[in-house]
């Protein structure tokens, strides 16, 4: 799963869904995906639309039986080259945002380079991703990560400057979303 900030979010993808105006973006590199709860229950449901990426044409499911390649009665769909499927979901009421479902040959065109990190800075990334806020300290000592856990670390705070994670005024330590996209 790939997270984006909704600024990096490709222009193509933007007005598949012109009424969303949320901040929750996914991208997820699959070669198939599969189309469910596409009906209301227990205020749940997601909908689906094809986009053709070399035109920038999207096709809605009730729309589909004029598209060749989109088909909403075939519960799994194969993507190609070229094709995405945007999936906008709603969970017990709650807009839970887009996911985006691209083919691996289309993700590098689309997605930016992973970034650099060591072993260290992985294991830092994934612990604070994982634990809660309370609980890190906890799970810092008993994962033996050199120095104590806080603001005053040195690696937290080379992640804090190259975006990777941010500081409050308090020294409470949070992932950002490039933060999240980095972890090994």
């Amino acid at each position: 799963m790939i997270y984006l900030d909704p600024q990096d979010v490709p222009a193509v993808f933007r007005g598949v869904f012109p009424s969303y105006k949320g901040r929750k973006w996914r991208v997820r590199i699959a070669e198939s995906v599969t189309l469910s709860d596409t009906q209301w229950a227990g205020g749940s449901r997601s909908e689906y639309r094809g986009v053709d990426l070399v035109s920038g044409e999207s096709c809605a499911q009730s729309e589909s039986s004029k598209g060749e390649w989109f088909d909403p009665q075939s519960p799994k769909f194969t993507l190609a080259e070229n094709q995405a499927i945007v999936e906008h979901s709603h969970y017990c009421g709650k807009d839970m945002g887009i996911t985006i479902y691209i083919h691996p040959d289309n993700a590098s065109k689309l997605l930016p380079a992973p970034p650099e990190l060591d072993d260290l800075e992985g294991r830092i990334l994934n612990l604070i991703c994982s634990i809660k806020g309370g609980a890190r300290k906890h799970e810092w000592q008993r994962s033996s990560l050199p120095g104590s856990y806080g603001a005053d670390n040195p690696t937290i705070r080379g992640l804090a400057d190259r975006g990777f994670l941010k500081i409050n005024r308090r020294g409470a330590v949070a992932v950002t979303t490039a933060g999240r996209n980095a972890r090994p």
